[in-house]
């Protein structure tokens, strides 16, 4: 889907861009690449030394990434990277992506259903270990 629609990119371009940044020094990564990091990093729920791990490791990982082959970030670059993206530029870029999804056919309303409404209730706290484990030695 990102494929189709590259012009998200400029959006994510603008949180990334910074005053005072210099044309020299070592290539970093691409707003595709930080992108594509921070996907993985929602999907798979690891930290960011773990992320560093798996991108250094796994094929699958640095092509969905689009990483070069000799480009390794580091947890310190994955985070600082990341962390520069902005709610509302996510917020927007997510809309963006789903209203076009939606357009495709990609997403079908009449089958999607989503429910975070947050209630209260009448849950009592565990405050027995057995009320922790459904089968403990004393339901056998």
């Amino acid at each position: 889907m990102l494929d189709a629609h590259p012009e998200v990119l400029t959006l994510l371009e603008q949180d990334l861009l910074t005053d005072g940044v210099q044309s020299t020094g070592r290539k970093g990564l691409s707003v595709e690449s930080i992108f594509r990091c921070m996907l993985l990093k929602q999907i798979t729920g690891v930290s960011y030394e773990m992320l560093a791990f798996h991108l250094a490791d796994s094929a699958s990982y640095r092509s969905f990434t689009l990483l070069r082959w000799d480009c390794r970030p580091g947890k310190s670059a994955l985070s600082g990277n990341i962390r520069r993206l902005r709610p509302q530029t996510l917020k927007a870029v997510f809309e963006w992506l789903g209203v076009a999804a939606l357009e495709r056919g990609v997403i079908d309303m009449d089958c999607l259903r989503v429910d975070s409404t947050v209630v209260n209730s009448h849950i009592a706290s565990p405050s027995d270990n057995k009320l922790l484990t459904p089968f403990s030695a004393t339901n056998e």
